[in-house]
């Protein structure tokens, strides 16, 4: 090559010496490049360098791994080869995912999941790259299942995330039946199948929701909502962030202000017919929630919770708690939302309470939030009648004309679906009857759990005299010995509120986790389990032991089914002062929602009406007011 030869095009500076000095043939050097990439979440916060994953040339075979430089929050990767790279990364931490990427003078916007079916291409010139990618934190779940209660709080990143984000919380408390499920996975394509096309799955969760009438157009796919967005608590967790982000002014176009909630886990898959235990299982749960809630409120956090059917029996215990400890509110808005508790849960008066091991009640609740939105429907055919007196009418014969033994041949098979809930539906509501002991193969009503609760302590119940032939005899338990037990027990149940007293004060007053009752679990509500309260309970429980675990009333009407009307209007039966005073004083807020919510979940996948009347009109306008969400202005 001659020295007036072209250059241009060639990835080297050519030389016309043919030896150097020392007569060897000289080293053609081809340059090399340097992507920076700074990595932070939709709030700015910048991540971790060394999480940030590989750069991979997209046609030679190199790769490289990221370093750290003198800027701690920037990954370098240096001496790649000019040209388009795979930024090939893999969520970290879990459940976090990319949605913006901004190189040199191209930005590019990503739907979650996105990037990780198909990897995003960063171009490296010789001169280099700056490029941020911006990423939606992973969601936050905080469970209730297990005994660790180390997890019963959000770690200092989980806490810093909701202080930036906006200096407000959400939480989420789902309902009754919700086991505890797991993310979705990301749909990386389609693969081949030998009747057709499949979907292909990566191994990453997903964890935003995903529409399924969607997903099914774009890929030519036939798609159950479960089969993207997976079922329980994750399901919800994702359904109601999504529509919660929807209300504040989210489009699927950009997700940036996208905010995260947090949802809360508890134990309240117990079967379709064992209500009872999950109402115990509510109770404990939401004793362990007081410290989060003390968490956020000692931080600053503005906080909203919104509860669904049974988990207002949860939010209503950490409340219980929190208002007879605290001189101040430290609830901004607690939405309950189709709640499965009674309607005069909110009342001050203990002597108001029907439930028959006195846990119908929260006296203290109203005290811990500035404002109780109640949002209930009649249109709820799981916690009240339905107005179908012809369906009603169809399911009374059936069950005249079935016989037992089918139905309980049957009950495994149909226990697991919604067929319980549409058939008792019929008959008033499945919540007028959480204190049934019909059908006797099902372990519903109160003596299924609480002879589980005292099987140590069993019998409890003597045997029945039968007389034949002139002669008597009695079958089963003898009275003395079930009289024995009867005082082993409240002798032991006395001994544990008595045992908890010091420590459930001591706890209460430096914010550590509440000791659990396990006698008294059915009193986990309570702060504190006096002796005098331990006493009463112990004879209210023998009681009812002795009436065969028939209560002496029926439950009071569910406050998700009529709500709080019959209690404020002077002059009705069921009127209540306390609850009125509230009414009056704008602290507790009835929504009707009976003309446009007629499912007991109709909100996990909303209708546009109740999209519009409840998500946007009676939550979020009422949050955006108070506290905020989230960052949305």
């Amino acid at each position: 090559m001659t020295p007036n030869q072209s250059k241009e095009g060639l990835p080297f500076e050519p030389s016309v010496t043919p030896l150097d000095d020392d007569g060897t043939t000289p080293q053609c050097q081809e340059p090399t490049a340097t992507i920076r990439l700074r990595r932070v979440d939709n709030t700015g916060h910048p991540l971790a360098p060394n999480d940030s994953g590989r750069m991979a040339h997209r046609t030679r075979a190199h790769s490289a791994a990221p370093e750290t430089g003198e800027q701690p929050d920037v990954a370098l990767y240096t001496e790649l080869p000019p040209g388009d790279h795979e930024w090939r990364w893999r969520p970290q931490p879990a459940g976090a995912h990319l949605i913006a990427l901004e190189a040199g003078p191209e930005k590019h916007d990503y739907r979650p999941g996105e990037a990780l079916a198909e990897a995003p291409v960063i171009n490296a010139p010789p001169e280099g790259r700056d490029v941020t990618a911006t990423h939606l934190p992973p969601p936050v779940l905080i469970s209730l299942r297990d005994e660790d209660t180390d997890s019963d709080r959000l770690t200092p990143e989980q806490q810093a995330y909701f202080q930036r984000n906006g200096n407000n919380a959400l939480l989420f408390i789902h309902g009754y039946n919700v086991g505890h499920g797991e993310w979705g996975k990301v749909l990386e394509g389609l693969a081949d199948h030998w009747n057709g096309k499949s979907p292909k799955w990566t191994d990453e969760p997903l964890t935003v929701y995903r529409d399924a009438d969607t997903i099914n157009d774009e890929h030519d796919l036939d798609l159950a909502e479960t089969d993207l967005n997976n079922e329980g608590a994750h399901n919800w967790a994702v359904s109601m962030e999504y529509q919660l982000n929807r209300a504040a002014g989210f489009t699927d176009d950009d997700w940036m202000p996208y905010s995260r909630i947090i949802t809360v886990s508890w134990p309240g898959d117990t079967g379709q017919t064992d209500f009872m235990q999950s109402e115990f299982n509510a109770n404990a749960a939401g004793r362990r929630l007081v410290r989060l809630l003390e968490q956020l409120a000692d931080a600053g956090v503005g906080i909203n919770i919104i509860t669904h059917s049974l988990g207002a029996r949860v939010g209503l215990t950490a409340l219980n708690i929190l208002g007879a400890i605290r001189s101040q509110p430290a609830i901004d808005h607690l939405f309950l939302w189709e709640p499965a508790v009674a309607d005069n849960a909110l009342t001050n008066d203990t002597a108001r309470d029907a439930h028959p091991l006195g846990m119908g009640v929260f006296v203290n609740a109203h005290k811990a939030a500035r404002r109780i939105v109640v949002l209930h429907s009649r249109g709820d055919g799981v916690l009240g009648p339905t107005d179908d007196e012809q369906e009603q009418s169809m399911w009374e014969e059936l069950i005249s004309v079935t016989p037992a033994g089918w139905i309980a041949d049957a009950a495994e098979s149909v226990m697991t679906g919604r067929f319980m809930d549409d058939l008792l539906g019929t008959f008033g509501g499945v919540y007028t009857k959480k204190w049934w002991t019909f059908p006797s193969f099902l372990d519903n009503g109160l003596g299924a759990p609480l002879e589980r609760l005292y099987a140590d302590y069993m019998p409890l119940q003597p045997g029945r005299m039968v007389t034949r032939r002139g002669q008597s005899w009695r079958e089963g338990p003898d009275p003395e010995a079930v009289n024995a037990n009867w005082e082993r027990l409240k002798a032991d149940i006395i001994a544990e509120a008595r045992n908890r007293f010091d420590a459930c004060k001591a706890c209460l007053q430096n914010s550590k986790p509440l000791p659990r009752y396990d006698l008294l679990s059915p009193l986990n509500h309570l702060p504190i389990v006096t002796k005098a309260r331990a006493e009463q309970y112990a004879d209210d429980l023998r009681a009812l032991a002795e009436r065969n675990w028939y209560p002496r009333q029926a439950p009071r009407p569910a406050l998700g089914y009529d709500g709080i009307k019959p209690l404020v209007e002077s002059g009705s039966d069921a009127f209540d002062r306390a609850i009125q005073d509230m009414f009056l004083a704008g602290t507790v807020e009835p929504v009707d929602q009976s003309n446009w919510l007629f499912s007991h979940s109709g909100m996990r996948i909303p209708t546009r009406e109740i999209f519009e009347k409840s998500y946007q009109d009676s939550i979020m306008r009422a949050i955006q007011e108070g506290t905020g969400f989230g960052n949305y202005s």
